[in-house]
């Protein structure tokens, strides 16, 4: 089963009316990412073929009564409350299938160093084949964004999992 990668984007925009419907005044970019996560909880809630499986839950009548709602805004909601009371109220979230909001990678491996190279790069490399600590060899939007001018030493990553440290390849 292919493991899918959610993107949420939080994106600060300009002033200008036509890149800036919301009018935001920032001039900050967040990429929150997360790995593993079904696409179809985050966009729909909790799955009633999960929820409701005695075999997975050990208390359905209590499982039902935090997560499900007939609503799918309320019960997306419920399941992850920060993403739609914060994050989509202050930002764009994409990956949501239903409404051909559709992020697809292109290389070939269903696990998640390549997956955040090809996110971060903008490309699929080959080379990168797994998820061994192991330098990446190609330079990512965070490295070329800090290289910029107005951008030296503002730009910043956190992360739970200790590979990024060799997929963003902060020794070079």
């Amino acid at each position: 089963m292919k493991k899918l990668i959610c993107l949420i984007f939080i994106i600060g925009c300009s002033n200008h009316e036509t890149n800036n419907r919301k009018g935001y005044d920032t001039n900050n970019v967040i990429l929150i990412t997360l790995d593993g996560v079904r696409w179809e909880e985050v966009f729909s809630g909790a799955d009633p073929n999960i929820i409701n499986n005695k075999k997975l839950v050990s208390d359905i009548a209590k499982t039902n009564e935090t997560y499900w709602d007939n609503n799918v805004d309320v019960r997306r909601k419920k399941l992850m409350p920060f993403v739609w009371s914060t994050i989509f109220k202050n930002g764009q979230i994409y990956g949501n299938k239903l409404k051909q909001s559709n992020m697809k990678l292109t290389n070939p491996y269903f696990f998640s160093y390549p997956g955040y190279n090809e996110l971060l790069t903008g490309f699929n490399d080959d080379s990168v084949n797994s998820n061994n600590k192991k330098y990446n060899p190609n330079t990512n939007v965070l490295e070329f964004m800090n290289n910029q001018d107005g951008f030296k030493n503002k730009v910043a990553a956190f992360a739970s999992w200790d590979v990024f440290d060799w997929i963003i390849n902060n020794e070079r």
